[in-house]
């Protein structure tokens, strides 16, 4: 059908977010799998043994944007202090709505003259940027194909939240919900060290050559089956009498999205679908110190903040 080609085409166009490639794939299963009706009603009945098959959970409720039309509103909103930084502002909220497309779209800036503050910036933007080009490429190919919206559904909706602010980082995260035939929800995450000025990846926290992949790999799945005894309703795609599975988590990724509480805690997370069915949602793991400590750089952010 017309219409299902149209899903698929605005489903390509948000594979060039640059998001992790494991989570496209959970994202083309998520489109797929929205459209079986059948299955969602008897999915959440009953969660079937073999989950990670199974269908998207309940549309998420998008709040409708009282406006109609485009506008980009430079707000300025005060949010917490950053330290020896300054502050982070909203930049940006794009805000469009035209029938049943629809796109809030906020944009955060943190305030500072430093080259690292100015970097980080430049890639925050540029993200969201992507994120409001492809929904205004869906938009325009609607309106080529149909003349109107009245044939296509599709919400984007993207914020921030400030996780982590105190002398040693600041931990950003980025989210988006995407709903067409079903949803999806996915973030990105900054991490700064106030220190140095540098960009975390995870690798940066441990030493040179640390198997750090494998040890918390290893204390991620270890989380995941004592949850799934102690509540039933809880499912990851953990699949030991099947280990080739294509969905089958066996590791994370080297530059796996992860974020530091202010206790400095660290968090491992997992975008929707990327390591359990729609219906968990977004997933994170705190990894003890006592896990990592012996492979932790002795400089790492997540030593000084313990000091």
């Amino acid at each position: 059908m017309k219409e299902n080609k149209e899903l698929d085409q605005m489903k390509k166009e948000y594979q060039n977010i640059e998001v992790p490639e494991e989570l496209k794939g959970r994202m083309e299963e998520a489109i797929k799998k929205a459209k079986m009706d059948k299955e969602r009603e008897r999915f959440m009945k009953k969660l079937p043994k073999r989950a990670g098959y199974g269908v998207v959970a309940a549309m998420l409720a998008i709040t409708i944007l009282a406006n109609s039309g485009e506008q980009i509103a430079y707000a300025m909103e005060k949010v917490p202090v950053l330290g020896a930084i300054s502050e982070i502002v909203t930049f940006r909220e794009y805000k469009h709505k035209d029938g049943t497309m629809e796109a809030d779209i906020k944009t955060p800036e943190i305030k500072g003259d430093s080259d690292s503050v100015k970097n980080l910036n430049q890639q925050i933007q540029k993200y969201t940027d992507q994120i409001k080009e492809n929904y205004e490429k869906d938009l325009n190919q609607v309106l080529e194909n149909y003349g109107d919206t009245k044939n296509a559904h599709e919400s984007v909706q993207t914020g921030y939240t400030v996780i982590s602010d105190n002398d040693t980082i600041l931990s950003l995260q980025i989210q988006t919900t995407i709903a067409m035939a079903g949803s999806n929800s996915f973030s990105k995450f900054y991490t700064l060290d106030k220190r140095t000025g540098q960009i975390l990846a995870l690798q940066d926290l441990f030493k040179d050559g640390a198997d750090y992949q494998r040890v918390i790999s290893e204390n991620i799945i270890s989380q995941m089956k004592e949850q799934m005894k102690q509540d039933k309703t809880k499912s990851y795609f953990l699949y030991e009498d099947d280990p080739d599975d294509p969905l089958n988590f066996k590791e994370i990724k080297k530059d796996q999205n992860f974020y530091i509480d202010k206790e400095g805690n660290l968090y491992i997370a997992f975008d929707k679908y990327e390591v359990a069915p729609g219906y968990m949602g977004e997933c994170y793991f705190k990894i003890e110190f006592g896990v990592i400590k012996d492979i932790v750089k002795d400089n790492s952010v997540l030593n000084a903040i313990r000091q």
